[in-house]
């Protein structure tokens, strides 16, 4: 009796151990502070929840070329350094400010950039070599501020507001949200652009995408342009490009 007792005893042990052993593996594997994954030169890391990680361990990451973070913040920019590799920064659902965006000047090789679901602030942004710019989902403040970057190329601001130029309204029938471009002149020092995209934008005003003075394409939806602005930018040089 004795020995089944002790045996029913280091089988629930063994048991717990296995247990806990899981759940620290589970909980290695979500998170990007653990050792393990800084053990390489990783080039990529997805869907970081900066709530979560150290940035001390990020920033371990020297070789980082693609980076997809949520949940960030000016605290959590402040503290990262420079990845001289970053190509890509994909930020999900964050709140960032004047200083954070600021630290992107100085990151290289950065290219590409999306902001989906956030609040940004674009003053003093200029990344030196940054091509493509998204902004999506999310409400930009200093718009403007973009005639600073050198390199940009191509820039998508789709069912996104900037103040009370480009603001966003709720259909009383169809609930559908639908963003309104009132005032064009957000966009009118942005001499860089040659390709725009608006999508789910009504396009009320141009005078500032005349102004453009690369603008080559122009995309929005179906229905969302009068046939005079198309001919107007048709006659610039401006090809409209109109989704279904």
């Amino acid at each position: 009796m004795a020995k089944i007792k002790k045996r029913i005893v280091i089988g629930a042990v063994l048991i717990t151990v296995c247990m806990i052993a899981a759940g620290i593996v589970y909980y290695r594997s979500q998170h990007v502070f653990l050792d393990y994954i800084y053990a390489r030169d990783v080039k990529e890391l997805d869907r970081i929840d900066a709530s979560a990680a150290r940035v001390s361990e990020l920033n371990r990451c020297t070789e980082l070329e693609y980076l997809s973070i949520e949940h960030a913040d000016d605290a959590f920019f402040s503290q990262m350094c420079d990845f001289q590799k970053l190509d890509y920064l994909y930020v999900i659902e964050s709140d960032i400010g004047e200083k954070s965006m600021e630290r992107f000047n100085t990151e290289p090789a950065l290219q590409s950039m999306i902001f989906s679901l956030s609040t940004v602030s674009l003053r003093g942004f200029h990344p030196p070599g940054l091509k493509h710019l998204l902004l999506l989902n999310s409400d930009i403040s200093d718009m403007e501020a973009l005639s600073e970057c050198p390199a940009l190329r191509y820039l998508d601001i789709s069912r996104t507001s900037c103040g009370e130029q480009l603001k966003s309204s709720v259909n009383a029938q169809t609930h559908a949200e639908i963003w309104h471009l009132r005032d064009s002149s957000i966009f009118a020092d942005l001499d860089t652009v040659r390709d725009l995209t608006l999508l789910r934008t009504e396009i009320l005003d141009i005078t500032g995408l005349l102004d453009m003075d690369a603008l080559e394409q122009l995309h929005v939806d179906a229905g969302c342009i009068s046939d005079a602005y198309k001919d107007a930018l048709k006659e610039k040089g401006v090809l409209v490009t109109e989704s279904e």
